[in-house]
């Protein structure tokens, strides 16, 4: 039997499509799969590899600013980002994407996507944020930079997320 990933007072899902659902419900896209309704499928470039990817690329360019060796570097970006593809997973957040680019009401569409955008950012900053704040060479910064280290990892995520506002005028 499959455990429900939110308690059931959560309140980013209660009266979504979410909320009876779990990861077992839906394994990982591939082409062609059947999905519950109301699901659409992730949109390339917005799926959660390529989020985590844009802020493990950010935290990795921080850690060699930072006079990190490039080995230790990577293996310390690998656990930020198996923190972050965990959450992103745990939120649906490639379906979520992909629902609000197909919100059924057109003008509601580029709020939709917006506030997505902020929500993953969050997301994925608080989750990567987790694997970098153990981290020695993390630990010997001040937190004005650490700040800067977050907002790098949010301004990744929000801002490639914005870009499907462009496509919705390209259509």
């Amino acid at each position: 039997m499959s455990k429900k990933i939110f308690k059931p007072d959560d309140p980013r899902f209660k009266g979504t499509i979410f909320e009876n659902y779990t990861t077992k419900d839906y394994p990982t896209y591939y082409e062609g799969a059947k999905l519950p309704d109301g699901f659409y499928p992730p949109i390339e470039d917005y799926t959660n590899d390529i989020l985590t990817n844009l802020v493990v690329d950010a935290v990795y360019k921080e850690y060699l600013v930072l006079g990190a060796d490039e080995t230790y570097a990577k293996e310390m970006c690998l656990a930020v980002a198996a923190d972050i593809i965990q959450a992103l997973e745990n939120t649906f957040a490639e379906y979520q994407i992909a629902r609000n680019f197909h919100h059924p009401e057109e003008s509601k569409r580029v709020i939709a996507i917006k506030e997505t955008a902020v929500q993953y950012a969050i997301i994925a900053m608080d989750a990567g944020r987790g694997a970098l704040v153990g981290c020695p060479i993390m630990r010997d910064i001040s937190e004005e930079r650490l700040a800067q280290v977050f907002e790098r990892m949010f301004k990744a995520v929000d801002g490639h997320i914005r870009t499907l506002v462009d496509k919705l005028d390209q259509e």
